[in-house]
């Protein structure tokens, strides 16, 4: 359980400085995706673990990249009820296109079968920027 909950929280932990994936095809590869709801818009994320310990999200629609900046989340095994809390921040500065981006999502956890849950939220940048 801990293994893929961290899997899982390494595939979130998004943060990077460079938005050098912008031009990224859609994660058609990717394990799972997420939806995440950034300032009143719904992207599904596509996350391929195992890329580094902050892979962007990839748009699955469009070419665009989520990059974050601040992260807070819980990933809860529902099966169990275990849980396990993340914060993240990279640097210190402000980026005036960030949004405030929202995460809630249940899915069941095909290793193991477990129902788990994701919740949470992250500042970051949309890139590429429209």
């Amino acid at each position: 359980m801990r293994k893929r909950l961290t899997s899982i929280g390494l595939a979130l932990g998004l943060v990077g400085t460079l938005a050098a994936p912008a031009a990224a095809d859609p994660p058609s590869a990717a394990e799972f995706t997420v939806p995440v709801i950034c300032d009143g818009t719904t992207y599904l994320l596509g996350f391929t673990p195992g890329r580094g310990e902050f892979t962007p999200g990839l748009v699955s629609t469009s070419n665009q990249v989520l990059v974050p900046f601040t992260i807070d989340i819980t990933f809860t095994d529902l099966t169990t009820g275990d849980s396990e809390s993340s914060t993240m921040q990279k640097g210190g500065g402000t980026n005036p296109n960030a949004v405030n981006c929202t995460i809630d999502f249940t899915t069941t956890d095909p290793e193991t079968g477990h129902l788990f849950n994701i919740e949470g939220t992250v500042i970051g940048l949309v890139t590429p920027v429209r």
